[in-house]
């Protein structure tokens, strides 16, 4: 009898220590932001300056364009660095 009360003892003693040392269940996913639409330039847009081969003039268009994608994608890297450090 005093041997089946020790095990037992023993026993919920077991299990009391390794449930309050288990590893979390799982880690919660954060929903990721959409990939912003980025507005397309193509080639025919950068226009190369005579006598200077690796400069090139574009419109005030494609100036637009191209301050709209760097200000987007900023966002965005914002986004998933807030999702990241949430996590860590």
């Amino acid at each position: 009898m005093q041997q089946k009360r020790q095990l037992v003892v023993i026993f919920l003693l077991w299990t009391i220590i390794s449930s309050g040392c288990a590893a979390p269940g799982g880690v919660a996913k954060l929903p990721l932001p959409d990939r912003p639409h980025l507005p397309a330039i193509s080639a025919n847009e950068y226009v190369p300056i005579k006598d200077m081969p690796d400069h090139y003039m574009v419109t005030k268009d494609t100036v637009t364009k191209i301050i709209t994608r760097d200000k987007l994608r900023h966002s965005y890297e914002l986004k998933l660095e807030a999702v990241i450090k949430a996590t860590h």
